[in-house]
């Protein structure tokens, strides 16, 4: 009885700890890949940009202003903004002085981000938790 409990307790953190990793991943890919300050500029419904220093051949953004805390495409269709998952004001500037890249990881809405980090976790906690019992078993 206490190893299926232990079992199932280590299945749990180990399911938070993967979670958690994802979504540190996804939220500050630039600070763990070591490129200084990052920080994300989500625009055009939700695409989802890092500064994560100085990358040639890539769009560079030297300062925007969102004037009514929207952002207006080519169409002249308007997009709201947000910063690090913040609605900007208006008036609101964001200046960069590197280049942007398209984020590294696929884009997702906060809870399909979220529904993500819990289904990889449970994987990673499967494989993890799981796999040095089956090869250490002796039928």
């Amino acid at each position: 009885m206490w190893e299926r409990i232990r079992a199932v307790f280590t299945f749990v953190v180990l399911a938070l700890f993967w979670f958690f990793w994802v979504e540190l991943t996804v939220n500050s890919a630039g600070y763990l890949l070591g490129f200084g300050d990052a920080h994300t500029v989500e625009i055009e419904d939700n695409r989802t940009y890092v500064d994560i220093g100085r990358v040639n051949g890539e769009v560079e953004i030297n300062e925007v202003t969102f004037a009514d805390g929207y952002w207006v495409d080519a169409k002249g269709r308007r997009h709201s903004v947000t910063l690090m998952g913040e609605n900007l004001l208006p008036g609101t500037k964001v200046t960069s002085r590197s280049r942007v890249i398209p984020f590294l990881v696929p884009e997702f809405h906060r809870r399909s981000q979220a529904v993500a980090g819990l289904i990889i976790g449970l994987l990673m906690t499967g494989i993890t938790t799981y796999t040095p019992f089956i090869s250490l078993r002796d039928d």
